[in-house]
């Protein structure tokens, strides 16, 4: 079946509207708890009828004044407003895969399990409601550098990796993660392969909070690939994918969906794995995902940083139209896996980052008019700051 760009956007304006205004027009309970009675009483102190403040403003004030999560009566709300009050009630560090498990290009941009941080995207309750309904706001800028050295027989490539967050204010399930990468090729000598090579696409993501056990991940990304000489319409490709997670317990997570790559050598794959946090050992995380497995450690935590050791592998390379050196248009595609251990350091609502090597093997290059060609294994480093 053929699904083009109105029907997406359609089913989603079904999907994600209406759920929105009926949780915006839900009916008030029936039974009545003592401390909703309480907070109920308090909006109505701070909003009294008073035109310069809006009970959306009032309600945030109850909700600053409550210092646990658990004291908090709207905890259980399928599609708050405050996105802090989304962090309390889906941990998405418990609930979900680790945020980098698709974040490899073209995967996925960068942590969409995190609802966007602060209160109605602006600086005070005061100045809360003064926005525009659906004006955007920067929540997350990620660069990374990743170097794989040439050999003899091999092909070294440097690539450079920007990417950053947007999120609708008043509707953070909703993300837009513009990114643009540039790969410096070295070689190979065994074939003609362009200088640089460029990525850059629109990643539109929807974070969608089905209840207390079930998310759903979708997004779409289309986007350009190309050595900017060959602009044919095998530059242009829409990745994308569609993932449930599914909340067993605090310490078990589970996700199932697929990816879609759009590569000539691999198309889709499964989105298969299981995300696991021993209860005794609350600082060790297994997150045996395919395609990107990962073992990680926390070694020191503090209320300030945390820091982590790991081991991950994940599935690298891309396609681009390019231009060959006699002038005719082709579409190139490399492939390879990395296995690599890191070190991160977060600083904790401030940034964090990260540095990996690795060893980088299985590593093909290919034209659609072929042949194909076997390179040798390299090394890898990788450093990247996200803030």
């Amino acid at each position: 079946m053929h699904l083009n760009g109105n029907w997406i956007i359609g089913w989603l304006c079904v999907i994600v509207f209406p759920a929105t205004l009926c949780a915006q027009n839900l009916p008030p309970a029936q039974s009545t708890n003592p401390q909703t009675t309480q907070t109920q009483q308090r909006v109505q102190q701070l909003y009294g009828g008073s035109p310069a403040r809006s009970p959306k403003q009032a309600i945030l004030q109850v909700l600053a004044e409550y210092e646990q999560p658990e004291e908090m009566p709207v905890r259980t709300a399928q599609y708050p407003i405050d996105s802090s009050i989304a962090e309390e009630t889906y941990s998405p560090e418990e609930f979900v895969p680790h945020p980098e498990v698709y974040s490899a290009t073209p995967y996925s941009p960068l942590n969409l399990y995190e609802p966007v941080s602060g209160q109605c995207g602006c600086d005070g309750i005061e100045d809360c409601g003064n926005h525009a309904p659906f004006s955007l706001q920067w929540t997350k800028h990620r660069f990374t550098t990743t170097v794989l050295p040439g050999t003899d027989n091999g092909m070294g490539l440097t690539t450079l990796d920007l990417r950053t967050q947007l999120s609708l204010k008043d509707f953070p399930i909703v993300q837009v993660t513009p990114r643009f990468s540039a790969h410096f090729v070295d070689g190979p000598d065994v074939t003609d392969v362009p200088n640089e090579l460029f990525d850059s696409a629109v990643d539109f993501s929807l974070f969608l909070p089905v209840n207390e056990q079930w998310i759903f991940l979708g997004a779409v990304a289309p986007g350009y690939f190309s050595d900017f000489k060959n602009s044919s319409s095998d530059a242009f490709r829409v990745t994308g994918r569609a993932l449930f997670i599914y909340k067993k317990s605090k310490q078990t997570t589970l996700t199932l969906g697929i990816v879609y790559l759009n590569r000539e050598d691999v198309s889709v794959l499964p989105a298969v794995g299981i995300t696991y946090i021993p209860e005794d050992i609350p600082d060790l995380k297994f997150e045996i995902m395919f395609p990107k497995p990962k073992i990680s450690y926390r070694f020191e935590q503090s209320e300030s940083r945390e820091r982590w050791i790991y081991l991950g592998g994940e599935l690298g390379g891309g396609t681009w139209a390019v231009e060959r050196t006699g002038g005719a248009n082709d579409v190139l595609t490399y492939r390879d896996l990395r296995l690599a251990a890191g070190l991160e350091e977060k600083i904790l609502d401030n940034y964090s980052w990260f540095v990996e090597a690795g060893y980088v093997f299985s590593r093909e290059l290919e034209y659609t008019s072929g042949p194909d060609y076997d390179l040798d294994e390299t090394g890898m480093i990788r450093i990247g700051l996200v803030y």
